[in-house]
């Protein structure tokens, strides 16, 4: 099978490479002046206070996760572009840019080893490679990774898998007479810890291990039955495949999936959900529909049988089909088994059973190069019988128009308000793409906008953004006197599901701490009203999820303000007991101190204390506060809360 001949490095490749590179910085040039979207703000608002000195270093890396869910090399890299750029994105964005050249770099050589292992690919393995890294780094696919700034998860996982898998190309194509020690020492020594590192990135640098077997069982089937292979896949495949199944079949696995209460699909329907949706992102890059493209893919909608819709199972067996027939002919074409098996797992970790949304451009970052490798390796014979000339005109014609489309949409992410209105053109049902035309609207102060928006998701048949559109309406219906409020309050509550999603809470949490205000006391009522009732219905298992533990702590802060203390101290009692988080217990103590209630909240704050509150100095500031309002009630003792203080000198 393998060709037995590296292929020499050719300087004339290196100059296209280097030619696609500087296309593809001019092609995402404006979007690095665009704003931050999505989960930029949230994720990044503990390292913008950090560089305001308002946070620890620790905190702004690490916050309350453990270091594995916090992704602490990233979060690493955004302190340093806040250190180096406290304001603005477009250092951010930048970073990115030259992150994603870098993994283009490492395509084309991971492309070029693979190719130059077969005798189908060889002849032409330093043309494939570097038009295989172009298309990658061309793109428009990429575009929604690239300048979404957390996306740079992604990216440094995608950097590290890759470096790992050319490890791994290393390890497997050394002699075995002189190569045993330097295999040894790549494949146990440097393949862990650059996957290590890459899973302190984002968690899907997990894959690389399969990724590997890929690569083996389309290049390497003879080294399989190599004692040290075998070792390799045991200890980092194996094992880790065992630990989860014995997570999948003890009590662990509630926690493991605990975050299906976010959505309103289970994991049987996500599992069925994916075949589809692998095959649209194969679509993709095959055919890019541009403005389609983007954040907006929660208009996705979840199988719920294997012909509910129909093309579930027929996805399921296209899959199944297109494996098959990549096994088939793996002798005579292993490009094409590497490159498919290659993108099915990369997707294996964020198409599987774990609670996420089902749909994610991103996703493909690293997986696409999968599809292209395939691509590549099944149409090297056929470039084989062309001319020369003729082969590199269409490369250049088809980079061309890569580039002119990522140009386009790098254009779109430059401007929130385009990409917001051009996002719910092609995607009216979704939500998220509703609320960002709302924003939109909100930023340019137009009433009409704002009207036409809402009007039209009040009348939406997903309840997620009918909802929605009420939270956000009922406002501005207040706001403007003669508007009638009654019929979307009613609406409204009879919109409230049994079991309130991430979306749900969302919505509901806009309404209540922002929109209120905007009401007169009666509408409030109602509106407060509506709310406790569909808390009070809500199964007794979905009472301590976290959507209805964020609607308890809000409730909390509304009964407050109002002057109704015993129903706001009693809502945030129920948001303790549900979380058995410290930070709601310290909000407890916060509120029996504003209620006039000192020896309560020093009882709360010791209890706070207890648990470990001055370990985490955002706590310890919050028990600090309440200690300093409350001062030291009569004929007691403050001991244990000088803990706190003492912690801080």
């Amino acid at each position: 099978m393998s060709s037995g001949q590296p292929v020499k490095p050719s300087p004339r490749m290196a100059w296209w490479w280097l030619a696609a590179a500087a296309v593809a910085v001019a092609s995402y040039w404006p979007g690095l002046w665009g704003p931050f979207v999505f989960d930029d703000i949230p994720i990044l608002t503990p390292v913008q206070a950090w560089a305001r000195g308002e946070l620890p270093l620790r905190d702004a890396i690490l916050g309350q996760q453990s270091v594995l869910l916090a992704r602490p090399l990233a979060m690493l890299t955004f302190v340093a572009n806040a250190w180096a750029s406290p304001s603005g994105a477009f250092a951010y964005k930048a970073t990115n840019l030259v992150l994603h050249l870098a993994c283009g770099l490492l395509a084309w050589q991971l492309a070029r080893k693979l190719f130059a292992l077969h005798a189908s690919t060889s002849r032409y393995a330093e043309e494939l490679a570097v038009v295989v890294a172009a298309v990658w780094l061309l793109h428009p696919f990429h575009a929604s990774t690239v300048l979404y700034v957390v996306q740079r998860m992604m990216q440094l996982a995608s950097l590290l898998t890759l470096l790992a898998l050319l490890a791994y190309v290393k390890a497997s194509t050394l002699p075995d007479s002189a190569g045993k020690a330097k295999a040894s020492l790549l494949l146990f020594v440097i393949f862990p810890s650059l996957v290590g590192l890459g899973i302190l990135a984002k968690q899907t640098a997990a894959t690389a291990p399969l990724i590997c077997i890929a690569i083996a069982c389309a290049y390497f089937p003879h080294r399989l039955k190599d004692r040290r292979q075998q070792g390799f896949f045991l200890l980092f495949l194996g094992i880790p495949l065992l630990a989860l199944a014995t997570v999948l079949v003890t009590p662990a696995r509630y926690a493991l999936l605990a975050g299906y209460m976010d959505y309103d699909f289970s994991p049987g329907q996500r599992l069925m959900s994916q075949p589809a949706i692998l095959l649209d992102y194969v679509g993709q890059l095959l055919l890019p529909r541009g403005a389609s493209m983007g954040l907006y893919g929660d208009d996705v909608t979840a199988a719920d049988g294997l012909l509910q819709p129909a093309w579930t199972l027929g996805s399921l067996l296209t899959l199944s089909l297109i494996t098959a027939g990549t096994v088939v002919f793996r002798r005579r074409f292993p490009a094409v088994l590497a490159g498919w098996l290659f993108f099915l797992a990369a997707h294996a970790v964020e198409s599987s059973f774990l609670p996420l949304d089902l749909y994610f451009e991103h996703r493909n970052y690293l997986a696409s190069f999968g599809i292209l490798i395939a691509l590549a390796g099944s149409a090297a014979p056929v470039f084989a019988r062309l001319p020369r000339v003729a082969v590199s005109g269409a490369a250049v014609l088809l980079l061309a128009a890569l580039a002119v489309s990522t140009h386009a949409r790098a254009r779109a992410w430059a401007d929130k308000a385009t990409l917001a209105m051009e996002g719910l053109a092609h995607h009216p049902d979704s939500l998220r793409a509703h609320l960002d035309a709302l924003d939109v609207a909100m930023q340019r102060r137009d009433a009409d906008l704002y009207l036409r928006l809402t009007a039209a998701m009040t009348s939406h048949a997903n309840p997620e953004i009918a909802l929605a559109g009420h939270a956000y309406r009922i406002p501005f219906q207040c706001l403007v006197k003669h508007a009638d409020s009654t019929a979307g309050i009613e609406r409204l509550q009879m919109l409230l599901p049994p079991r309130i999603t991430l979306n749900d809470e969302l919505s509901l949490r806009s309404l209540l701490s922002n929109g209120l205000r905007h009401c007169s006391p009666e509408e409030q009522t109602r509106i407060i009203t509506a709310v406790s009732t569909a808390i009070d219905v809500a199964p007794k298992e979905a009472r301590t999820g976290p959507r209805y533990v964020a609607i308890q702590r809000v409730m909390a802060q509304v009964f407050f303000a109002r002057g109704e203390r015993t129903k706001a101290l009693a809502h945030q009692r129920e948001a303790w007991r549900a979380s058995g988080s410290i930070d709601d217990l310290i909000g407890l103590a916060e509120l029996q101190a504003g209620a006039g209630d000192p020896r309560s909240a020093q009882a709360t704050l010791r209890d706070a204390v207890h648990r470990g509150a001055c370990a985490s100095p955002p706590l310890r500031d919050r028990v600090m506060a309440v200690a300093t309002f409350i001062g030291t009630p009569t004929g007691t003792s403050d001991r244990t809360i000088s803990v706190c203080a003492t912690t801080e000198e």
